[in-house]
């Protein structure tokens, strides 16, 4: 999938600073050796995977397809919004990382991206807040030391992603049609498969993810 795609975005990748001496053409192989080990620990309670244990205190219940066309969102009365889901066809037992990053990489407008770190950081803050309050964790800081440490949840996003990347290049992008304005016909289609912003943003992770973890999630 990534030697069938690279062709129509090369020159453009070549133009982003973050993979200037990346070799391009040898994603694709470094992301197929990953391909089952990250596949194994981004969704460790799937039939027959065999990591479940390590994670077990971990298990969520998740959406499964976050994009943006299964959120509806909506200003209420009291200068709030409310927030819809649709479209439960993948729910089950996983990773909240696992979902997270799949919003991040499915949904965002491309001047978000670069916000990641404070996205993860809010949802970290606000999921500690959501464990002490409903009695996961007697405190933030319980949260950081036994419950889940930002850490933690760190490198599962980043095995997330990875798998994201892995999906979307071997996968989603036999779909990719990219568009310099959002259309009606594109509504459902996700961020990867129809922004360029998207497009280089994603490869750009993955290629730090590469140099940061790849010889970790090999061993």
């Amino acid at each position: 999938g990534w030697t069938a795609r690279l062709p129509s975005i090369i020159d453009e990748l070549k133009a982003v600073p973050n993979l200037e001496g990346v070799d391009l053409e040898g994603i694709g192989e470094r992301v197929q050796r990953l391909a089952k080990v990250v596949g194994r620990r981004a969704h460790p309670f799937a039939p027959g995977v065999g990591e479940s244990e390590y994670y077990r205190q971990y298990r969520t219940f998740i959406h499964g397809d976050p994009k943006q066309a299964n959120i509806f969102l909506r200003r209420n009365g009291g200068g709030g919004m409310d927030v819809g889901l649709i479209d439960f066809q993948w729910s089950g037992f996983g990773l909240a990382a696992t979902d997270v990053a799949h919003n991040i990489a499915a949904s965002l407008h491309g001047s978000c991206l670069s916000k990641e770190e404070e996205l993860l950081d809010h949802y970290y803050a606000s999921l500690s807040e959501a464990l002490v309050e409903f009695g996961a964790a007697s405190s933030k800081a319980d949260v950081e030391e036994r419950v889940f440490p930002r850490s933690i949840f760190q490198s599962q996003y980043d095995t997330a992603m990875m798998d994201i990347c892995r999906m979307v290049f071997a996968y989603a992008w036999a779909r990719l049609k990219l568009e310099t304005e959002p259309t009606a016909a594109s509504l459902n289609r996700n961020s990867y498969n129809k922004s360029i912003e998207n497009v280089l943003w994603l490869v750009s992770r993955c290629s730090a993810l590469l140099e940061k973890r790849e010889d970790e999630w090999l061993e």
